[in-house]
């Protein structure tokens, strides 16, 4: 230990003294003990029991109230579970959220579309991948004579097609080709994802290893338990080892993911090759590539061998969680676009109620009505009840915050206040209007954020927030709050 000499002895004196205190009251305890048994032993059985009663309950009860005052505090109670998903119970579930003022007009479509797909027989199996993988070549192989247009530019692919493919069985099968993944204008597959998402199976093709992304939309087809054939294009490229050795490299990653078939095939198509003629020289040309897909159908057939019931039924389930993500979605929208009202609300009313100020203070954030009722309506628009003592105390350690951040804001505020005609440097209780309405509105922002999060009004996470949000993005908020404090001023 590097410490000085004196430091050293005085640790050792204060080790021994209190290595002596312990064996003194080791000691004082045994010995009074004993004289307690002795004593014991001379009186009635009944006393000795009685006795030992008080004490077990005098040591149970100093237990339990230390384990009382230092357990966690217990989490806030769960959600209840969603009902299971059916169409009765989505239009309950729609009816609710119509009513909160929810846009529901995706969801409805959802279920409309199922209900029209129902009174069909088609069998729907959607066609997925990456850009150039070779989704229109097998399409071609699957179906002589199709029209699937068929270019060496990635992406060709670039709307829906649905091909009619009527199997030996008679079984009718809409065979839909979906556009590559990541190769749409704009960059958004959502489009795509969810259509393959309401076909009853998805062949998913691939022509190597697969890239994070496709290992992601894998993943997200095995969220709704899709029947998924993973059909790995172009072996053509590949010597038989290498074949196998990929093959199972795919069945490792995917192993986890669910209901997925993994299957190598050769889509046909032409490839590039060099000719070389009789007198040396090289030529490119193109040859036909054999077409290899005998696995991939038997893999759709063994799909089909389930029964129109099972595969109807996983369909209509990946629908109905489809229509609940985006019912979840909108209800999300619905409370984010209330919550801004709210805060923009509170803010109004913090700004108009500081422009006749006198002077600077946090009453307004800590005594008064306005910082209460803006955490009790942003608690109410999460369903969430918070403690009145969480409320005070964050409030409290707020505005021990703003007394150190509101120097800076009044400051930005004053530069802002210089650039509006007409304010100049006489700012006054302008000056502390836009100071209060930037504290209110990064409070009711962190508060947001808290409940988004964690479900509750958790008070250090909320004061982390407010710290952050307080000063983010001053000088534009100000701008904005300067104008709406001129308006309450005139």
């Amino acid at each position: 230990m590097n410490l000085p000499f004196p430091v050293r002895l005085f640790l050792a004196a204060l080790a021994s003294l209190a290595l002596a205190s312990a064996l003194w009251v080791l000691l004082y305890a045994t010995d009074l003990a004993f004289e307690v048994w002795q004593g014991l032993r001379s009186l009635p059985l009944l006393v000795q029991v009685a006795y030992a009663a008080v004490i077990l309950a005098l040591t149970g009860g100093f237990t339990w109230l230390v384990w009382r005052l230092l357990r966690p505090r217990k989490p806030s109670p769960a959600r209840p579970l969603p009902l299971p998903l059916n169409d009765a119970a989505l239009e309950a579930r729609i009816a609710e959220a119509e009513r909160r003022g929810a846009n529901t007009g995706e969801a409805r479509t959802e279920l409309a579309v199922l209900s029209e797909r129902r009174t069909g027989e088609q069998v729907f199996i959607a066609l997925f991948g990456e850009g150039s993988s070779g989704k229109s070549s097998l399409i071609r192989a699957l179906l002589p004579g199709c029209e699937a247009v068929i270019d060496a530019r990635r992406g060709t692919t670039q709307t829906l097609t649905r091909y009619a493919w009527s199997r030996p069985d008679g079984t009718p099968i809409l065979l839909t080709d979906l556009p590559g993944l990541n190769v749409t204008e704009g960059g958004d597959d959502s489009a795509w994802r969810e259509e393959a998402l309401r076909a009853h199976a998805v062949i998913y093709l691939t022509d190597g290893d697969l890239t994070r992304d496709q290992y992601l939309e894998l993943q997200h087809l095995a969220r709704f338990q899709k029947p998924v054939i993973l059909a790995l294009n172009k072996i053509d490229h590949y010597i038989r080892d290498q074949r196998e050795a990929l093959r199972m490299r795919l069945a490792r990653r995917v192993a986890s993911l669910g209901d997925i078939d993994i299957v190598a095939i050769s889509a046909g198509g032409m490839r590039p090759v060099v000719k070389v003629r009789a007198d040396g020289r090289e030529e490119l040309a193109s040859a036909a590539v054999p077409i290899e897909i005998d696995a991939l159908v038997q893999s759709l057939d063994r799909i089909l061998r389930r029964g129109t019931t099972a595969i109807n039924a996983s369909r209509d389930s990946a629908v109905w969680r489809l229509a609940a993500d985006k019912l979840d979605r909108a209800d999300v929208a619905r409370r984010e676009a209330h919550v801004q009202e709210i805060i923009d609300d509170y803010t109004r009313k913090a700004v108009l109620g500081a422009v006749v100020a006198i002077s600077p203070g946090t009453d307004l954030l800590v005594q008064g009505f306005l910082g209460t009722g803006l955490v009790r309506a942003l608690c109410q628009a999460y369903d969430v009840s918070p403690r009145e003592l969480d409320v005070s105390r964050f409030l409290k350690l707020a505005s021990d915050q703003v007394r150190k951040t509101l120097p800076l804001v009044l400051t930005v505020a004053g530069n802002v206040c210089k650039a509006f005609p007409g304010v100049g440097t006489l700012a006054g209780g302008l000056l502390h209007a836009v100071g209060y309405g930037i504290i209110f509105e990064s409070l009711g922002r962190a508060i947001a954020a808290t409940l988004t999060e964690h479900g509750a009004l958790i008070v250090s996470p909320a004061l982390r927030a407010f710290e952050d949000k307080i000063t983010d993005d001053l000088e534009a908020r100000a701008r904005r709050l300067v104008a709406l404090a001129q308006q309450g001023k005139s």
